[in-house]
């Protein structure tokens, strides 16, 4: 295991709590997940499933220890989608719901905007 800070990826389902030092987060997909291990040096294999009722992102510095599981996923850190491109980056963050109190401006729910 490789603990790094993985908050850029997620902000839940790490390590006892901490995002800054985790091999491990919350993730939306095994391509979330694999692009995570793409972007992070010390990965070289990521793997994705479900831990406690989450659908989380293993990030390995080898892959020692592999086993198969039922409705897991797994690879090398070359073995991923591409980049997502910028435009559907900001399209996606466009609908995020959190983001729909700031649609007016500062106000208490927005109010680092």
């Amino acid at each position: 295991a490789i603990f790094v800070d993985v908050g850029e990826f997620g902000a839940h389902g790490c390590w006892q709590g901490d995002c800054r030092s985790s091999d491990k987060f919350a993730a939306a997909d095994p391509g979330a997940c694999a692009r995570a291990c793409a972007a992070i040096d010390e990965c070289t294999h990521w793997s994705y499933g479900e831990q406690e009722g989450a659908m989380k992102c293993f990030l390995r510095k080898s892959e020692g220890g592999r086993e198969e599981a039922r409705g897991w996923q797994s690879g090398s850190r070359e073995c991923g989608p591409p980049p997502v491109p910028d435009a559907v980056a900001a399209l996606v963050a466009s609908e995020l719901q959190a983001l729909w109190a700031c649609e007016r401006g500062r106000s208490p729910e927005c109010p680092d905007l």
